[in-house]
C-alpha cells in the first residue's frame, strides 16, 4: 500500500468518524420553547403552557411536566399543560422535559404567579348634584383612570398600592412622564380627533417579584341632555324625565328644565354653555343662559307646540347636542285643572 493510498484511507476514516459523531444523540438544555396563554393571570385562572421546538419534533417526543417538584403528566406528544394560577403571593414552578425518538433531551422551566388590577374610570363631565350613576367619556373630556392593583408578597400580604411601580401605556406606547413609583392614577384629555384607544398598565413590586397587568378600552361618545319638569313647589323633578311628549292638559303653564350630561366645565360648573331655545322654529336669544324656561299655553285654545334646544360648549368644539319634545294643551272649560303628564 503506497503512501498516497494510506493518506486517502486515513482522511476518509476521519471524515466518516466526524459524520457518525454528528449523528449521535446529544443532551441539550436548549431548543425547547414555552409559551403561556397569560403572562400575568388572575388567581384561579386556567393557564395553558405550550411546549414547542424549532430543532425537534415535539409531537413524537416523550414530554414530562413537573409542577412544584411533583409529576403532573407525561406522555408522547403531550405538549400542552393546563394549570390554575396560584393564589396571590404564591408561585408555580413548572419544569418540562422532552425526549425525542433519537434520544435527544431538551428541558425548560417557567414560573407562574398571579395578580390583577381593578381599573376605575372617572371623567370631568358634568352630572347633576346627587346623581348616582356615571356617564361614559365624552369628546374632549379629561379621563382619569385609577388603578387598584392586587399583588402580594410570599406571605400572601397585599402590597400598598403607593409602594408599587407603575408603567402606563397608550396603544402600546409607554407614557413615561406619567409612569413611575407610586403613580397609581393617570389623566388623559380627549383630542379634537377622537379615536378609541387601549390604556394598559404593568404593575410590579420594587424587587419585581410580584407583578400584574390590566387594561381598559376608552371610547369617547357625544354628550347628551335630558328634559325634566321644573315644579314651582318642589323644584326640578329629577326622578321623571320628559321624553318625546309633555301633555300640559288644561294647566296654562309648566316649568321645564334641561340638564346637560358629560359637558366639560370649570369645577364642573356649566356656565360655559350656551342654550339656544326654539319654540315652533322661532329662536329666543334672550334665553341663551337659561337652563330652565316656563311654557305658557295660549288662552282659550287647544293645540301643540314643538320645543327644541341646542346646547354648545364655547370652549370645546366637539361638545354640542340638539334635543326637542312636543307639548300639548287644551282650553280650560271648567275650573278643574287636569294634571301634567309626561
Amino acid at each position: 500500500m503506497n503512501r498516497r493510498f494510506i493518506s486517502l484511507f486515513i482522511l476518509l476514516f476521519i471524515l466518516f468518524t466526524c459524520i457518525t459523531h454528528a449523528q449521535m444523540p446529544t443532551l441539550s438544555s436548549t431548543g425547547l420553547d414555552l409559551t403561556v396563554s397569560s403572562n400575568n393571570p388572575i388567581p384561579g385562572q386556567d393557564v395553558t403552557i405550550t411546549a414547542g421546538s424549532f430543532n425537534a419534533d415535539v409531537n413524537t417526543s416523550q414530554i414530562t411536566w413537573v409542577v412544584n417538584g411533583k409529576l403532573n403528566q407525561s406522555g408522547i406528544g403531550m405538549k400542552e399543560l393546563i394549570i390554575k394560577a396560584p393564589a396571590l403571593g404564591k408561585k408555580l414552578s413548572v419544569d418540562v422535559s422532552a425526549v425525542t425518538t433519537n434520544g435527544r433531551k431538551m428541558v425548560s422551566n417557567i414560573v407562574i404567579g398571579s395578580g390583577y388590577i381593578d381599573m376605575i374610570i372617572e371623567t370631568d363631565g358634568y352630572v347633576p348634584p346627587l346623581f348616582l350613576g356615571k356617564v361614559a367619556p365624552v369628546y374632549q373630556n379629561y379621563v382619569t383612570i385609577i388603578a387598584m392593583p392586587h399583588v402580594a408578597d410570599s406571605s400572601g400580604n397585599e402590597y400598598n398600592p403607593k409602594d408599587l411601580v407603575y408603567k402606563w401605556a397608550k396603544n402600546d406606547s409607554v407614557l413615561a412622564d406619567q409612569s413611575g413609583y407610586g403613580k397609581q392614577s393617570i389623566s388623559i384629555k380627549g383630542t379634537v380627533l377622537p379615536r378609541p384607544y387601549t390604556l394598559s398598565l404593568f404593575v410590579s413590586s420594587k424587587d419585581n417579584e410580584a407583578q400584574a397587568v390590566g387594561s381598559v378600552d376608552i371610547d369617547y361618545q357625544s354628550p347628551f341632555a335630558k328634559f325634566y319638569v321644573d315644579d314651582s313647589l318642589y323644584g326640578v323633578l329629577f326622578n321623571r324625565t320628559i321624553k318625546s311628549n309633555l301633555n300640559i292638559g288644561t294647566n296654562r303653564e309648566v316649568g321645564v328644565h334641561i340638564t346637560p350630561y358629560g359637558f366639560n366645565g370649570p369645577s364642573n360648573d356649566v356656565n360655559n354653555l350656551t342654550y339656544t331655545w326654539s319654540i315652533n322654529g322661532t329662536e329666543h336669544p334672550e334665553l341663551s343662559t337659561n337652563s330652565s324656561i316656563t311654557l305658557r299655553a295660549p288662552d282659550n285654545s287647544d293645540g301643540s307646540s314643538n320645543v327644541a334646544i341646542d346646547i354648545n360648549n364655547s370652549k370645546e368644539v366637539l361638545q354640542g347636542i340638539s334635543a326637542d319634545f312636543s307639548t300639548k294643551f287644551k282650553k280650560n272649560t271648567d275650573s278643574t285643572k287636569a294634571p301634567v303628564t309626561f
